[in-house]
């Protein structure tokens, strides 16, 4: 194959792995707390012999948009966004993980998970549970803009029950995506203090994908995908031609 027809699959390659990003960003479109996946490319230079050098294409890393997505109104008071920057901190059985998505619940002894039944952690240190707890009987659940939860006791005062623990990292880019929202981390996060963090009772942060946006980058790599299978496929013609025009001329 000639080094054009190389560069040519380089891009194709690349570019197909962008599609799947892309791909995947406009399948979450309507998922809460999701962050769409971006690609990020550079060139590879090599050695062509005779003081030449060739650029392929090379998609360096996937990174992650962490920018804030549109809040929806809920209505539901143990639902909560964080306005701004910030993961709320859940410890599942394989660990600590890290989510933008607020959708809590109540399990049968009162104390807050998320959907999968992980424990919503409340401000602290360390990496052993630390659950925020709901008494028997409470109502008017109120979740401050600081992340305090308060609730109506029994009793009918209104009392603390904790304060969900929402953290941020020096470098987000270090967060590996897990699916369903959540993220894990290789670095330590910085516990936010109460003054640094926003956050909105009754609403959800929807994903932050621009589905228009979204299709027409599908559109534009996939014709920049057929663009460069036709300029293969020219190449190979032009080789086929080209050798059975040598082929005819040594048999003369």
């Amino acid at each position: 194959m000639e080094v054009s027809g190389y560069i040519a699959l380089s891009g194709q390659l690349a570019l197909m792995r962008n599609l799947d990003t892309v791909a995947t960003n406009v399948a979450n479109g309507d998922t809460a707390g999701y962050k769409a996946g971006r690609m990020l490319f550079t060139d590879y230079l090599a050695d062509a012999g005779r003081n030449r050098d060739v650029a392929y294409a090379n998609d360096v890393a996937t990174y992650e948009d962490y920018a804030q997505g549109p809040l929806k109104v809920t209505g539901r008071p143990l639902d909560v966004a964080i306005q701004g920057d910030g993961f709320f901190e859940v410890l599942s059985p394989n660990g600590v993980r890290f989510t933008r998505l607020g959708s809590f619940q109540v399990s049968p002894d009162g104390t807050l998970i998320t959907a999968e039944g992980y424990t919503i952690q409340g401000e602290g240190t360390g990496t052993g549970e630390r659950p925020i707890t709901l008494g028997e009987g409470d109502t008017a659940i109120i979740v401050t803009k600081d992340g305090t939860i308060r609730a109506r006791s029994a009793a009918g005062g209104l009392e603390d029950r904790g304060r969900l623990s929402v953290v941020n990292f020096d470098d987000p880019q270090q967060l590996e995506k897990l699916g369903n929202g959540f993220f894990t981390a290789p670095i330590a996060p910085n516990q936010l203090l109460p003054e640094e963090v926003s956050i909105a009772q009754g609403m959800l942060e929807k994903s932050n994908v621009n589905p228009t946006l979204e299709m027409t980058r599908m559109i534009k790599i996939s014709r920049s995908v057929t663009t460069l299978a036709s300029f293969q496929n020219d190449m190979h013609e032009l080789q086929r031609r080209s050798m059975s025009t040598l082929s005819r001329q040594g048999g003369q």
